[in-house]
């Protein structure tokens, strides 16, 4: 069994609200990241002309990276306003549209921890690394 198979297992194993909980509780981490990302990909794509397509692939997995924590920052904004409009009880109200943000959440969650196992990988930031190195 590959350790992404024991990953999705694992994934399934988790509630809705224990997800929820893990990405309340890492909200400021997540957020920093998807910054950082966004400024990772501004200084990579400077480059872009003078680098193969390993570089680039390695900029679309940045990429990739940024937009699912903008996507799970954008929906934490898009629980904010829900609650500004409609007040904290907004759940019981609108539950179709909990639902939905309920589910798109935990789809951006299972998504953020399989790209996050990836690229923290060792072999990973090495050929990331290599990349960087060799120029054309």
């Amino acid at each position: 069994m590959t350790s992404t198979t024991l990953l999705r297992s694992y994934l399934r194993g988790m509630t809705k609200l224990q997800i929820e909980q893990s990405l309340d509780s890492n909200y400021e981490v997540l957020h920093s990241l998807r910054k950082q990302a966004k400024r990772l990909r501004s200084q990579m794509e400077l480059f872009t002309e003078f680098y193969g397509s390993n570089y680039a692939e390695h900029l679309t997995e940045v990429k990739n990276v940024q937009n699912i924590l903008g996507e799970i920052y954008n929906s934490d904004v898009l629980e904010d306003w829900l609650i500004d409009v409609f007040g904290k009880d907004f759940t019981e109200n609108l539950p179709t549209l909990t639902n939905l943000l309920v589910d798109k959440r935990h789809q951006l969650w299972q998504q953020w921890v399989l790209t996050r196992k990836h690229h923290t990988q060792s072999d990973k930031r090495n050929q990331m690394y290599l990349a960087i190195l060799h120029q054309l």
